[in-house]
């Protein structure tokens, strides 16, 4: 399973870069949430691969749901293109992120930077890697010395969950706080060591599940943002690199 998902992900990253170059259609599926033509095709490749390869696995993409077995034991989940506004805009910050889940558990998850070939692979209990270099969160201790990314719903436009507390809090309280726009490739930052924390309210679970089993399989932890144990189909995550978890949790949940 695991040579052929590899390759159905970099075929699939291969259609994404031939249509960026041939063009693309922008569209709003809400006020700030963009979808382009190329999140359609790219899921649709992804969709039609996985099918064939597993037709007893469920399937759940960001643009067209849940297809697939209703009883299914296992779900792949799709993001065709994490950090779509980034994608139309020109900005290579953007992603595909696959995960297969059992039972509401990751065991599986891609994250693929076609732009460069870069590959984030983990499985459980296996271990995480970047392009076969095997993944560890950083080390460092306090949020003072720790480079944190969060980020930020589409919702924000109608009305603020608590995203601008936390970033005001967290940006005195850090060396910095980053919003990149790809919650997959954030959550790698955090599982390469080069972030210390990425959170976000309002997530889904295709955008955050192969992602966040990188984290952990790279010896960090995930929660809800209040320390609560994290749900995959939960709407939000805090994940770390472990040493600072506690520390964070208290800060986000503190009052100005």
């Amino acid at each position: 399973m695991n040579k052929q998902v590899h390759e159905i992900v970099i075929q699939a990253g291969q259609v994404l870069l031939d249509r960026q170059a041939a063009g693309f259609s922008v569209m709003h599926k809400g006020l700030t949430d963009l979808v382009t033509d190329v999140d359609r095709e790219v899921e649709a490749f992804l969709t039609e691969k996985l099918r064939a390869a597993f037709p007893n696995h469920a399937i759940l993409g960001e643009e067209e749901g849940r297809t697939g077995p209703q009883d299914a034991e296992f779900l792949w989940l799709i993001d065709p293109i994490d950090g779509t506004t980034n994608f139309a805009h020109g900005l290579p910050y953007f992603c595909i992120s696959v995960a297969l889940s059992k039972k509401g558990q990751a065991v599986l998850g891609a994250v693929y930077h076609p732009p460069t070939e870069t590959m984030y692979w983990a499985e459980l209990g296996k271990g995480a890697f970047k392009n076969g270099k095997r993944l560890q969160v950083a080390k460092t201790g306090t949020v003072r010395e720790s480079l944190l990314i969060m980020g930020f719903p589409y919702a924000i436009a109608e009305g603020d969950p608590g995203h601008l507390d936390w970033h005001a809090r967290a940006v005195r309280a850090s060396q910095s706080v980053l919003t990149l726009g790809s919650a997959a490739l954030d959550l790698c930052q955090v599982a390469e060591g080069r972030a210390e924390a990425f959170w976000e309210k309002g997530i889904y679970a295709y955008d955050v599940a192969a992602g966040s089993l990188i984290v952990t399989e790279a010896g960090g932890r995930l929660s809800s943002i209040s320390g609560g144990e994290f749900d995959l189909f939960g709407r939000e995550i805090l994940a770390t690199n472990g040493l600072i978890h506690e520390e964070l949790v208290q800060l986000l949940a503190a009052k100005d």
